[in-house]
């Protein structure tokens, strides 16, 4: 999702702030390892909102409720795909020309944006398993014992002497 996001906007801020959700956080003061070999790698800062201080948390959880009752509430998808250009038709003709209540410009103006516009950032994507780090992974066969029941092998089985 957020490198979808990163795309759609032409970069990404160097600060986005999170609720306490699994993802990011793990412990008091601790955030996820993966989640946060992301942040290095998109170089960008995580605030956690407070727990137990809504004013902060509202800020992140309005958006959640905007896009249930605009957007979600009365529709269906045929698809993932079916949604996603209904997203973006929503988002092209609802949510990014509405004007915002403070700082009076349209949502999806760069204007809009704390300290102007994103940088544009170009970045290559992150990917969960480093191709160095990738463990060499054989393919599992189903065959047929003796008796008649189904078992798994190697694919690779034939490599080693079997009794």
């Amino acid at each position: 999702c957020h490198q979808n996001a990163f795309a759609f906007f032409g970069g990404w801020p160097r600060r986005i702030l999170y609720d306490n959700m699994r993802q990011v956080v793990v412990g008091p003061e601790r955030i996820n390892a993966q989640f946060l070999d992301f942040t290095r790698h998109y170089g960008f800062e995580v605030r956690r909102c407070r727990p137990y201080r809504p004013r902060t948390k509202g800020k992140v959880e309005r958006s959640v409720s905007y896009l249930r009752d605009s957007f979600l509430n009365g529709r269906t998808f045929a698809g993932l795909d079916d949604l996603n250009a209904q997203g973006r038709h929503w988002l092209g003709g609802v949510a990014n020309i509405r004007i915002h209540g403070t700082t009076h410009a349209p949502i999806g103006s760069r204007a809009h944006r704390r300290g102007g516009s994103f940088p544009r950032k170009r970045c290559p994507p992150f990917l969960t398993i480093e191709p160095e780090h990738a463990l060499a992974v054989h393919q599992p066969t189903l065959t047929t014992q003796h008796d008649g029941q189904p078992a798994i092998a190697e694919a690779h089985a034939h490599d080693r002497q079997l009794p």
